[in-house]
């Protein structure tokens, strides 16, 4: 991965945290192949997949919540997205079929509905 002046881009420790943690990696490629982080969707991708992980974090992981909850962040999940991912793919495309806003709220319900249907 290059930055845009070419030299290597300096990827944050949370990344290295993510890519150590098989389970994580592994929802991480599950979440990409569901949402995928083309063009102008990244960022959606991203905050989703943050969210999923608190929630994730929350029922596989909580003696290590404290520790993973502050340093995945919507920020370092697009520099993860980037090392695997090309998101330039698709971003001249035209929002057409998603609401120009996300709120961290929307995407709660989404998961909780979601959860619901697939214990109910």
């Amino acid at each position: 991965m290059r930055s845009e002046a070419g030299g290597p881009v300096q990827l944050s420790p949370a990344v290295a945290l993510i890519e150590a943690h098989s389970e994580l990696m592994t929802l991480f490629f599950r979440h990409i192949s569901a949402c995928p982080p083309h063009g102008p969707f990244r960022h959606y991708s991203a905050l989703t997949f943050t969210e999923r992980v608190r929630h994730w974090i929350q029922r596989n992981a909580p003696d290590r919540e404290a520790e993973l909850r502050d340093v995945i962040t919507p920020t370092a999940v697009l520099q993860l997205m980037e090392k695997y991912y090309d998101t330039r793919h698709l971003q001249s495309w035209p929002l057409l079929y998603v609401p120009a806003q996300v709120n961290v709220r929307d995407v709660d319900m989404l998961i909780e509905k979601h959860e619901g249907l697939s214990t109910g």
